[in-house]
């Protein structure tokens, strides 16, 4: 009896549905936007060209596109393409994409005042599917404004004094570099993380 006992609950345990598996996350498309308006830095009454790039690697069409730029909070919007709206600093396209193919638009705008404390001109642009606000993928364009290169040039001045002379100039633009990427990356980071703290809202 007690053998009977122990290999009862096992035999129950056996019986059992096992628990479903949990469900995979769905793939996100194949895809990869750029933003570019050809140059490194600007100036108040700058015109910048951008040209935004959506390119489909994937082997399906994708249909209800939406690509939202978003310009420099101090940009003044100009020259639009043709399918383009301009909702304040906000650029919208619509339309689908095919497999292996890219869509592009160049849209144009003028730098006004930066507010005071702003270091680089920034857009961004955000491809979304359908109805979603959650963006798929994004990317961003960063020009550095003349407050910005004091600030640059006073952090090499800063990390030469720190190593000794001049000789650690290549270091510190090196340094100086990969800070404005790290920048660059975390304000990236932050307009993902609204754009999805904005879909559940």
């Amino acid at each position: 009896m007690p053998a009977l006992l122990l290999v009862a609950p096992a035999a129950l345990l056996l019986a059992l549905p096992a628990a479903a598996a949990p469900a995979a996350p769905p793939v996100p498309p194949a895809m990869s936007i750029a933003v570019d308006d050809g140059r490194t830095t600007a100036d108040t009454g700058d015109r910048l060209d951008y040209t935004v790039t959506l390119t489909n690697a994937g082997e399906k069409e994708l249909r209800d596109l939406r690509i939202v730029q978003r310009l420099p909070s101090f940009a003044k919007a100009l020259d639009a393409a043709d399918g383009l709206k301009v909702h304040g600093d906000e650029v919208v396209w619509r339309g689908g994409v095919r497999a292996g193919d890219k869509a592009a638009f160049k849209m144009a705008a003028t730098l006004r005042k930066p507010d005071v404390g702003q270091l680089r001109a920034t857009s961004t642009a955000c491809a979304y599917l359908g109805k979603s606000q959650s963006p798929v993928v994004c990317a961003a364009d960063m020009d550095t404004l003349p407050a910005g290169a004091k600030a640059d040039q006073a952090a090499m001045t800063a990390a030469q004094a720190a190593e000794g002379g001049p000789g650690a100039g290549p270091w510190a633009v090196g340094g100086g570099l990969l800070v404005a990427a790290a920048l660059a990356a975390a304000w990236l980071r932050r307009r993902v993380r609204a754009e999805g703290a904005r879909a559940l809202a």
